[in-house]
């Protein structure tokens, strides 16, 4: 299997263990925005940017339960894009925060190698999103 049918493999069985999960309709435009939007933030801010963004709003805000959709739909395909990302690591190790740490600490080489892998899997979460969630414009 090449490493372009893997991260799709992942980006598919991510989605539809989501979907699977949450069957509400509000989530699920959440999560599929939160898929469709990360491509264009990786191009536009890089990816310790684009982490950390995704990492501050899977937090509740105040006043929140821990887990409103907004959260949750952050959290979540946060936890996909990096099980995705790291699928070299370990299994233990293909977290969010592993992925935040090596955006933040590794050198300069490995960051763009990471960066391009993170495009490449952002970019197959959005094509499996648009096909089995759909397009609903959502912020």
């Amino acid at each position: 299997m090449s490493r372009d049918q893997s991260r799709a493999q992942i980006a598919f069985q991510q989605i539809t263990n989501v979907l699977a999960g949450n069957p509400d309709p509000g989530f699920r435009k959440k999560y599929s925005t939160r898929c469709r939007k990360m491509p264009s933030i990786l191009h536009r801010s890089g990816l310790c940017q684009a982490v950390a963004f995704y990492e501050a709003n899977a937090l509740a805000p105040p006043g929140a339960s821990p887990s409103s959709q907004e959260a949750s739909a952050f959290r979540m395909y946060l936890d996909g894009l990096s099980s995705a990302v790291l699928l070299s690591s370990p299994a233990d190790q293909r977290t969010r925060q592993q992925l935040a740490t090596f955006a933040r600490t590794k050198p300069f080489g490995e960051y763009q190698w990471l960066s391009r892998e993170a495009m490449e899997c952002a970019v197959w979460f959005k094509r499996y999103a648009e096909a089995l969630i759909g397009k609903e414009d959502d912020s």
